[in-house]
C-alpha cells in the first residue's frame, strides 16, 4: 500500500513425491502502526491499513479474508489470482537479500512471477526461482 508491505503471508507445508501432504498458512496484516510507529528497521518498509483514528471493523476484515481465501482455494487449479497477484507484487523490480534458514544466501533484483507463483530474481549468476524461503527488500 502506498510502496509499503502492510501484510504477509508465511506458508510451510509438506510434499512427498509430488502430492502435498499438508499446507499450513499463516495470514499477518497491519492494520494499525503500533504505539510510537515501526521500528527503525523497518519504518521505511512497513505500512498500515488504517492510519490513527481510523474506524474499522476487524471481524468484517477477517470474514472477508476467510471468504476470499476459500474462493481462490476452490478454484487453486485455474489460477483466476495469477494476474492480479503479479501485476500487484511489490517485490517486482526491488533488490532483495534471499534468505535461507535466517541467514542470507544471495541478492538480486526480483524480475517477475512464474506460473508456479515462485519469484524469479536476477542474480549476479543469472535467472533463479524462488519457491521457497525467504526474501527481504534492500534499501537502494
Amino acid at each position: 500500500l502506498d510502496g509499503k508491505k502492510v501484510c504477509g503471508i508465511l506458508t510451510e507445508g509438506k510434499v512427498s513425491g509430488d502430492k502435498l501432504e499438508y499446507a499450513i498458512l499463516g495470514i499477518g496484516l497491519n492494520l494499525t502502526e503500533p504505539s510510537g510507529g515501526f521500528d527503525a528497521s523497518i519504518k521505511n518498509i512497513a505500512g498500515a491499513l488504517f492510519g490513527d483514528g481510523e474506524v474499522f471493523d476487524i471481524e468484517e476484515i477477517v470474514s472477508d479474508i476467510l471468504l476470499n481465501f476459500e474462493r481462490y482455494y476452490l478454484s487453486l487449479e485455474k489460477k483466476p489470482h495469477f494476474d492480479g497477484y503479479a501485476r500487484r507484487n511489490m517485490l517486482i523490480e526491488r533488490y532483495v537479500d534471499i534468505i535461507r534458514c535466517g541467514e542470507a544466501v544471495g541478492e538480486g533484483k526480483v524480475i517477475g512471477i512464474a506460473e508456479d507463483f515462485s519469484l524469479e530474481v536476477l542474480t549476479d549468476s543469472g535467472k533463479i526461482n524462488l519457491s521457497t524461503g525467504e526474501v527481504s527488500v534492500k534499501a537502494k
